[in-house]
């Protein structure tokens, strides 16, 4: 598929001039903001997936205390693509998909045009014009629009120019490399500023098997846990399977991160601190709008220290994001306590109720620590329900089974 911008293209909904056509409108009085079963849409992070369809809205708990009027929901959807393909995204990053007149479309009622450039909205659903090729007009709804129609011919012009032969093999070598580059084989290693070791290429091959892994990596000091984590974060944006990548580490160490992230894979995540947050939200007052809401929209790869992430306040905008990979550097840090071994009474921390909110909302999660298990086995179970919370019933269960 094809996109065509338009450079003066307003939002069909509210008018708002837009970059392109795919540019998302941050009006937040828009319609277009909303969301329903059956809109079509556009994934403003990977348009290339073409026209999606949504078909479930997913209502997902941020976190929980002992009183549960205190559980936060946040808002998803779940879109299904072409070839079968199913992501969960949220809102902010669903652009309404609009058929322009004279779109060839397909139906039940057959193939045909759309015959009038404005639309209505009923119900959440957009309805066209649609005019068949027999002549008769209907109105009809987005959710029985099987997809847009082209024929052969007409979409091998769209897509394809007929080019001179040096262009021809340039693009011919340039799909071949783009087909290596969407094997299984891990292909960033030979991409990186590395010396590898025999047992890290094991661990990175496992991770970027599972795609969304989440795991405990607890090799020990100088083994190369870094190293493992980088290679994975490199390996799944090659694939073009992450985005959205959330690093967090003791505040001694967030430099570290990010120049081996620059130095050694050529990631550039940005540093989020008080002041860059302060930062943005002045910029977001006039420029972005969205980011007086929330400022970690701003960047896609973030390093934040976790004594700065654990602040109530940041624990909450940082859990409403949907990140793809979660990162917790030092991870014996994330400590709750048992307060009653006979009920399963615990206590979290901060630093743990940010881990917890973040393992919900993210697809993978990584936890690096040399020392999985410092001074009781309480900590490794605390450790595993991060990441796999319905694996053991209670600590007991855990006991029974690690004995």
């Amino acid at each position: 598929m094809i996109l065509k911008i338009n450079p003066n293209y307003s939002c069909p909904f509210c008018g708002k001039e837009l970059g392109s056509r795919f540019s998302k409108c941050f009006n937040i009085y828009c319609q277009g903001q909303k969301f329903n079963v059956g809109n079509l849409i556009i994934y403003r992070l990977n348009p290339d997936l073409g026209i999606g369809r949504v078909i479930k809205k997913l209502e997902i708990p941020t976190s929980k205390s002992l009183d549960e009027d205190d559980t936060h929901f946040i808002t998803k959807y779940k879109v299904s693509f072409r070839n079968k393909i199913i992501k969960i995204i949220h809102p902010i990053d669903l652009i309404h998909y609009i058929f322009e007149k004279e779109d060839q479309i397909v139906t039940k009622q057959g193939i045909g045009y759309i015959n009038k450039k404005d639309f209505l909205i009923k119900n959440g659903i957009i309805s066209y014009e649609f005019l068949m090729e027999n002549g008769k007009v209907y109105q009809i709804f987005e959710n029985e629009i099987y997809s847009k129609y082209e024929t052969p011919i007409k979409s091998l012009i769209s897509k394809q120019k007929f080019d001179p032969p040096k262009s021809f093999l340039i693009k011919y070598w340039a799909n071949l490399f783009y087909s290596y580059y969407k094997s299984y084989q891990i292909k960033c290693i030979t991409n990186s500023r590395l010396s590898l070791m025999p047992h890290q290429i094991n661990v990175t091959h496992r991770l970027s098997e599972e795609h969304f892994p989440r795991i405990i990596l607890a090799d020990e000091v100088g083994l190369g846990k870094t190293i493992e984590a980088g290679i994975y974060i490199k390996e799944m944006m090659a694939r073009d399977l992450a985005e959205r990548i959330l690093i967090i580490v003791p505040a001694s160490l967030v430099k570290q991160w990010q120049f081996e992230m620059q130095n050694k894979f050529n990631i550039n995540f940005a540093v989020y601190d008080g002041k860059k947050v302060k930062e943005l939200k002045r910029k977001g007052s006039y420029k972005h709008p969205e980011l007086l809401q929330n400022p970690f929209y701003y960047d896609n790869l973030i390093i934040c220290s976790l004594q700065f992430a654990r602040n109530r306040k940041y624990i909450e905008l940082l859990s409403s994001i949907a990140w793809d990979i979660v990162v917790f550097d030092e991870a014996h840090h994330l400590r709750r306590y048992l307060t009653n071994a006979m009920t399963g009474n615990y206590r979290d921390t901060l630093a743990y109720e940010l881990a917890k909110n973040l393992s919900i909302n993210s697809e993978g999660m990584l936890l690096l620590t040399a020392t999985p298990l410092q001074l009781h086995s309480f900590e490794l179970f605390s450790l595993i329900e991060l990441i796999h919370p319905d694996v053991f019933e209670n600590f007991s269960d855990f006991e029974h089974f690690r004995k």
